[in-house]
């Protein structure tokens, strides 16, 4: 019996070990306290909605954000210095981004905010027919932050990373990144070069700082990069997305803006797959959030015809959506 148990705790050895590391190392930093959750890049992608709302949580008494930015990360480079140009004066700016991004996800920050007993006097959300298109995030780095739902995804949030954590190929490539110090491009998979980006910790906006150097100096749109636009536009009308559940978290989302009386905009994203969102779904939006406050972008149009208004098939540039804010805040 002895050598039985020997065995089986030899068995259970390595993860034990792994899950304690883990705890201690903190890679995906969902575990402790950090004041700033991007000071020390170290190569792991985060759940960019987590380390919104922790960061929104421990900010908001000192800074008290009365102006938010929200949705996927499409939403990132709605830059708060451009958005400002378009609020009053006195307004505090946050950028509350995810990845992935979905309608619940977007439900819960925005309640979030309102349990906090906080104000929501601007409001710009940017959506796309991805967004649309789900009720729930799922995955480690998608998954709605515990902190929103009342923890009461909790097991499957930290069970995510922990299985991701495991995975032999992500432990090799962060093992080798954490001892060499370079980023190699078959890291890309499981690891994320955070060289050239920027964070301002109070707005929680990020900025590709690196990739906007090598545009203004002209070398960026290289053969390779042209490569990666090409054959990617499939100009489609999207199927009907909304359900009847996703308009009802809609329809909540806008009873908290009826409450504060917010000034809030609703953008359809351009994104470079040409895809026009389904004009039953701009109805849906239209008569939830009314028409003057939905502006759809999405289709063929000025933006998603070059790809000089893109970093990549995913992401629009800061231009494009200053021009978007230009043209809905007239």
């Amino acid at each position: 019996m002895r050598r039985f148990l020997r065995k089986i705790a030899l068995f259970f050895l390595p993860l034990v070990v792994l899950l304690v590391c883990y705890v201690i190392l903190d890679p995906f930093k969902v575990i402790w306290h950090y004041d700033n959750y991007r000071a020390h890049p170290d190569g792991v992608s985060l759940n960019r909605g987590f380390v919104s709302a922790m960061t929104y949580k421990q900010q908001y008494p000192t800074y008290h954000y009365d102006s938010f930015i929200l949705g996927n990360s499409r939403s990132l480079f709605y830059q708060v210095s451009e958005w400002k140009k378009h609020l009053p004066d006195s307004s505090v700016c946050y950028h509350f981004s995810a990845s992935g991004g979905s309608i619940n996800g977007l439900y819960y920050q925005i309640k979030y905010i309102d349990d906090c007993g906080e104000r929501l006097n601007n409001v710009l959300i940017v959506l796309d027919h991805q967004i649309l298109n789900k009720l729930d995030s799922h995955g480690p780095y998608h998954a709605t932050p515990p902190l929103l739902t009342g923890y009461r995804n909790w097991f499957s949030f930290h069970a995510g990373f922990i299985k991701t954590w495991c995975n032999i190929d992500f432990l090799r490539y962060w093992a080798e990144y954490k001892m060499t110090g370079d980023f190699k491009d078959y890291m890309n998979k499981h690891l994320e070069n955070s060289e050239g980006y920027s964070y301002d910790p109070i707005s929680n906006e990020e900025s590709l700082t690196r990739n906007d150097s090598l545009i203004a100096a002209g070398r960026f749109y290289d053969a390779h990069k042209i490569k990666e636009f090409s054959h990617y536009q499939h100009p489609a009308v999207s199927p009907i997305l909304l359900t009847d559940e996703g308009m009802e978290v809609l329809s909540k989302i806008r009873d908290i803006f009826s409450r504060h009386h917010t000034s809030y905009r609703i953008v359809i994203s351009p994104l470079y797959d040409q895809y026009k969102l389904n004009p039953e779904d701009e109805k849906s939006l239209k008569l939830i959030f009314g028409d003057d406050c939905v502006y759809n972008f999405s289709g063929v149009n000025r933006w998603t015809t070059d790809y000089h208004n893109y970093y990549e098939v995913s992401h629009y540039r800061p231009h494009v959506a200053s021009e978007i804010m230009d043209s809905i805040y007239r």
